[in-house]
């Protein structure tokens, strides 16, 4: 596979950044992963506004621009030949500076895009539902965070790694405040009689593409929806549990710390309805090129579905 670093594409092995980029030393950087159906990206706008807001926090300017960007992931989907399900990863960190944590003389941001095909989880799991587990770790993003999907994954990594149940599916952690935040690469929903329950923002949680787009069905579906302050308790009154992100898309549970739950009608409407989405985005990509770059922009065909 081909990767897309700093202007040029290259073969994996060939790719390289400086030892002293700070990413790759602070976790300076940010990231965002999304799925390729049948070659089309899946909401790769609100990607990439998020990407664009979390940089503009950060004070780091996008290589080339998100217009730039667009151009080169797709680029990058034709040339490694990503016709299917596939994955694209974009990250841009601060590039290289000196020692400490003065950012002043890092002036050349870092981009990478990755893609590979992308193995989608076992239809079962989407019937039967998942094992999830709490975190005695807390969540340490706080609510200015919530568009900031940092390069940094260490304490979601010792909440997996401390959980004491290294074979469930998911870990969910709380915030300081014992509020229910996020799991350790999701965002967790449950319903309780007549209606469906998210943390909210304030609690210090990533504000998901996936998460938005479900609140975005429920609004549409007459769903009612709840961006709460949750305690553990509250889910211990929970009918139906699912979790999101950009590559399961709705998951639904199956059990949380230990107690058995039931994959309920809430939970299948909603599954049902993202992968309709799916398809009328996909549909719809190939009548328009708006995201897609032209030939004179590539230097070659545009990628095709």
């Amino acid at each position: 596979m081909l990767v897309y670093l700093n202007g040029n594409f290259l073969s994996e092995s060939e790719a390289k950044v400086p030892v002293s980029d700070r990413g790759f030393l602070l976790g300076d950087g940010l990231f965002e992963t999304m799925r390729i159906y049948n070659g089309h990206v899946f909401k790769l706008n609100e990607h990439l506004r998020r990407l664009q807001r979390g940089c503009g926090l950060l004070e780091i300017t996008i290589p080339e621009g998100v217009p730039g960007l667009k151009i080169r992931i797709y680029q990058l989907i034709q040339m490694n030949g990503l016709k299917d399900d596939g994955y694209i990863r974009v990250t841009v960190t601060r590039g290289a500076g000196g020692r400490g944590l003065d950012i002043r003389g890092c002036d050349t941001p870092t981009l990478l895009i990755t893609s590979g095909e992308y193995r989608p989880y076992p239809d079962d799991l989407y019937r039967r539902g998942v094992e999830v587990v709490f975190s005695e770790r807390e969540n340490l993003r706080t609510n200015r965070d919530c568009d900031l999907k940092s390069t940094n994954f260490l304490n979601n990594i010792l909440a997996r790694l401390q959980s004491g149940k290294k074979d469930a599916f998911e870990v969910v952690m709380f915030n300081p405040h014992g509020y229910l935040s996020e799991g350790t690469i999701t965002n967790i929903f449950f319903i309780t009689p007549g209606t469906l329950c998210t943390p909210a923002p304030e609690c210090g949680i990533l504000r998901g593409i996936t998460r938005e787009t479900v609140l975005d069905i429920c609004k549409k579906r007459n769903i009612p929806v709840r961006e709460g302050l949750f305690r553990r308790h509250d889910l211990g009154k929970a009918e139906e549990v699912f979790i999101t992100n950009s590559l399961m898309g709705v998951m639904p549970v199956s059990s949380i710390d230990g107690r058995t739950l039931r994959v309920g009608e809430v939970t299948g409407t909603i599954i049902t309805a993202y992968r309709e989405l799916i398809d009328e985005e996909r549909r719809a990509s190939g009548n328009s090129r708006e995201d897609r770059p032209h030939k004179s922009e590539t230097g070659c065909c545009p990628f095709r579905d």
